[in-house]
């Protein structure tokens, strides 16, 4: 655990969601301030915006970044419509999950042609519908839905997309899916999907008739928590605008629908979109990527992707959005492998998870009481002189040192070189990774055990590749799940275990679509093998199609979707 203080800074003046700044509060992090801190010793900056290219150059091994290199370019509505287009002619219908588009003002012939063509060759033009999105504007503002190019007005870059008009409904209202997704590796391509999320929905039932009404025709919680039925219990859906994904699940099991299928459809939606910009990521570390997926559902369960959101919305409008994107910043920073330091909340959390089963001979049952058991400073302080007993014990016993301590004949402990190292500066724990990361003790620098002394280690170095962090994370060898974080890409750890970055730059280009190729034929073998799997096993429970996929077909590592529903999981 660290002594030093971590210290953390949002955005460029310090304001950003407060429940951001809660969770790193609750690691023991440090607040960044101008008063008392340097402007350049911080240990990561989360900022809403992206950085410049000059300051990831700058990054040094022990400072991250919640944003990678031009990692934004599928959040704007204009390059994700043009990456998907070019993707879905280059490999086909495994891309049919967005709808038709045009970019605006260019396209706008092409619309006119478009909508023509259509209308000469079906009466039932009227059942057609058009919903353009402006594209430098979010949270719903400036969308608008249309039938004829007549009735078109825009007066800034847009986007015209297809209006899918059979949105799957609970109680006549129509709902999107926000799927929170972890990119902290482009290069290999490392994805990460969290179990939970937020189903959003409209706050007016869904109807055709009337386009014009945004609180039936958006799901957007800014638009719709305006509205007058925000806190009528509406049918089915009740109060507010927002279920999780959870209590979605549990609302299709009740109602006979196994939705196994939809969400390897959406785990594969989300791979293939994050994969189309991969030949325009410069290769960068100690970066990730946190995006907002929001997909729709239509009256067959297919999934369509409507937008990604670079760093979605941390704000907490009514109780489910702490619930589940609390645990998900804390999971997210676990899976980084940045550290939860010493403070009581470390302790007492690490205490009453420890696994029944684990040797814990130096406490006794009282020990293991909740944390409201400790009411004096006096009771925390033994806790904390047993905690440390008890991690020192458990260290030894799994040897987690190489080399034991040798005693000299003055009977006096001789540490090996790596043992000092170990000794002098605070670690960083993460799971199954083997080299040691550390602070300098100036707090100038990261160490890990591979590090020389030499003061030019202090930045990260441009040569080294970017699956190797500061911290020691080897982003080859990454996790199949970290707290609720599972790994949808790569489908098998093996499968990077030995890549390499090309040495020649000028080959990069070629090296980079051969990824995406490699990408696609994987999803597209894993597509028929899951549906393989669901065909055999429709209507069984999860765990049964899970097991199938990863130790019949050993097709993926770990399976995403979230958490079954409450009467399955209780069954």
């Amino acid at each position: 655990m660290y002594e030093k203080p971590f210290i953390f800074k949002i955005n460029d003046n310090g304001t950003g969601p407060n429940l951001l700044l809660q969770v790193c509060l609750e690691r023991g992090w440090q607040e960044h301030t101008e008063e008392n801190t340097p402007k350049d010793r911080w240990n990561i900056w989360w900022r809403t915006s992206g950085f410049s290219l000059s300051q990831y150059r700058t990054l040094r091994g022990w400072q991250f970044t919640n944003h990678v290199p031009r990692g934004s370019c599928i959040c704007k509505k204009d390059n994700l419509s043009r990456y998907l287009k070019v993707m879905k002619n280059t490999y086909g219908n495994i891309y049919d999950f967005s709808p038709e588009a045009f970019i605006l003002p260019l396209d706008y012939s092409k619309l006119v042609e478009h909508c023509s063509r259509i209308k000469l060759q079906t009466d039932s033009n009227n059942n057609l519908v058009w919903i353009c999105k402006p594209v430098g504007q979010s949270q719903g503002r400036g969308i608008s839905l249309f039938r004829n190019v007549s009735e078109l007005t825009y007066d800034t870059n847009s986007v015209v997309q297809r209006y899918i008009n059979n949105p799957l409904l609970i109680g006549g209202y129509k709902f999107d899916l926000r799927i929170y997704v972890c990119v902290p590796c482009f290069q290999p391509l490392t994805v990460y999907v969290y179990r939970e999320g937020l189903a959003r929905f409209s706050t007016n039932k869904f109807s055709m008739k009337d386009i014009t009404n945004k609180y039936a025709h958006l799901t957007n919680c800014a638009i719709n928590k305006q509205g007058p039925g925000y806190l009528e219990m509406k049918d089915k859906v009740g109060a507010g605008c927002k279920w999780t994904l959870r209590q979605l699940r549990h609302y299709l099991n009740q109602n006979g629908i196994d939705d196994w299928l939809v969400w390897q459809r959406i785990a594969s939606l989300i791979v293939l979109t994050i994969a189309s910009q991969i030949g325009g990521i410069p290769t960068s570390k100690n970066c990730f990527e946190f995006y907002g997926f929001d997909i729709l559902l239509d009256q067959d369960l297919k999934p369509w992707l409507l937008e990604v959101n670079l760093s979605p919305a941390l704000g907490t409008d009514c109780d489910i959005d702490p619930a589940v994107k609390k645990p998900m910043l804390h999971d997210l920073f676990d899976l980084l492998g940045l550290p939860v330091c010493n403070t009581g909340l470390c302790l007492f959390e690490s205490i009453s998870r420890m696994p029944v089963g684990d040797e814990t001979d130096d406490f006794s049952d009282d020990d293991f009481q909740p944390i409201n058991s400790a009411k004096t400073a006096a009771n925390v302080v033994a806790m904390a002189c047993k905690w440390k007993n008890h991690l020192s014990t458990q260290n030894l016993r799994k040897g987690r040192f190489k080399t034991k301590p040798l005693r000299s004949k003055n009977n006096r402990i001789t540490l090996s070189q790596e043992e000092k190292q170990i000794r002098r500066h605070h670690h960083v724990p993460i799971k199954n990774i083997s080299s040691y990361t550390a602070y300098h003790k100036d707090n100038s620098r990261m160490k890990t055990k591979s590090d020389s002394d030499d003061s030019s280690c202090c930045q990260l170095d441009e040569n080294q590749p970017g699956y190797k962090w500061g911290n020691g994370v080897d982003w080859r060898c990454s996790l199949k799940e970290s707290g609720d974080w599972v790994r949808v890409y790569p489908l098998l750890v093996k499968e990077h275990c030995g890549w390499r970055r090309h040495p020649n730059s000028v080959k990069e280009g070629r090296v980079k679509d051969h990824e995406v190729r490699l990408v696609v034929g994987n999803l597209s073998r894993l597509s028929k093998m899951v549906k393989e799997v669901f065909t055999a096993n429709e209507g069984s429970p999860d765990e049964k199609k899970d097991s199938m996929l990863i130790g019949d077909y050993l097709a993926i590592d770990a399976v995403w979707h979230p958490a079954p529903g409450f009467h399955e999981e209780n069954s």
